[in-house]
């Protein structure tokens, strides 16, 4: 509480603004009932105002001061930044729940093992010579690239002339044009590692081979560590696979005696037509459900 008679010049109030102090600039006398004070906010901004007795309940002389300084309790200052970092810990120290915690983790279950055999060992291991290539490529772009080559390379002995033409809408990857003649050819390159046991079709490929039965041709490429070989062969499958099925497995072991070497059968006889059994029944194919 301040009376009246303790507010002048220069003596800082608290109670005049509802949330700033005030530094009195002036004050007037209004007969014995009431103050007129000039005053500046903390933003510097003049004001003023008439106070009566009634007032002074609310009012407050206070100390002016710095608004910040270094003369604070620095016990308590420490005792504080220690709280708050314990309060933060978390975000530099994930596991110091774990640190902390009274109850102890379980042990590690093993799941599984891996042991990582470097190429060089494997192949001395192996007892191959130190010049002979890999057995297939190590990644599938390479692989990719190895068959293609090698279909593209049989099509020109052959006497054709092929394009890439690699998409999978296409339901085909080379197109080979027959010199002197309309018809196309149109190959679909699959390749085949040693020890492979299925190819994925997709389903763009199963259509295209029915609707140009005499034009398709399925090429495989045999990937091998000295040569490279490759079988040709067709489709005999009855219709392509209903529903949102977008590719099948086919199994090599039924697909591998249709195949023949197209250096000894360029021209191969008419195709093997299609029978009206359902995908079920066909053994060429697996996981696929009848129509």
């Amino acid at each position: 509480m301040a009376v009246l008679e303790s507010i002048t010049r220069g003596a800082v109030v608290k109670g005049i603004l509802p949330n700033s102090l005030a530094v009195i600039i002036d004050v007037r006398w209004i007969g014995t009932v009431a103050i007129e004070v000039t005053y500046k906010d903390s933003n510097g901004r003049l004001g003023n105002e008439l106070l009566y007795h009634d007032r002074e309940p609310t009012l407050e002389i206070v100390e002016a001061g710095r608004p910040w300084s270094f003369d604070g309790d620095s016990a308590l200052f420490r005792l504080l930044s220690e709280a708050n970092r314990i309060r933060l810990a978390y975000l530099f120290d994930p596991l110091l729940a774990v640190h902390t915690s009274l109850v102890e983790p379980p042990s590690p279950v093993l799941l599984g093992g891996a042991i990582i055999i470097t190429l060089g060992l494997l192949r001395k291991s192996m007892a191959y010579p130190p010049d002979a290539p890999t057995a297939y490529p190590l990644d599938a772009e390479e692989t990719e690239r190895r068959a293609m080559q090698a279909v593209l390379d049989t099509e020109r002995k052959l006497g054709f002339i092929p394009r890439d033409v690699s998409d999978p809408n296409l339901g085909y990857d080379v197109e080979s044009a027959v010199p002197d003649s309309g018809p196309l050819r149109f190959l679909k390159v699959k390749d085949l590692v040693p020890g492979g046991t299925t190819v994925t079709l997709t389903r763009s490929a199963l259509v295209t081979s029915l609707n140009k039965p005499e034009q398709f041709i399925l090429a495989l490429a045999i990937l091998d560590p000295h040569n490279d070989t490759v079988r040709y062969t067709r489709l005999p499958f009855a219709w392509a696979p209903d529903g949102p099925t977008d590719s099948v497995h086919v199994n090599m072991a039924a697909f591998l005696p249709l195949a023949y070497d197209p250096a000894r059968r360029a021209r191969p006889s008419r195709p093997l037509r299609p029978s009206k059994a359902p995908f079920a029944q066909c053994p060429l194919l697996t996981s696929q459900r009848p129509l």
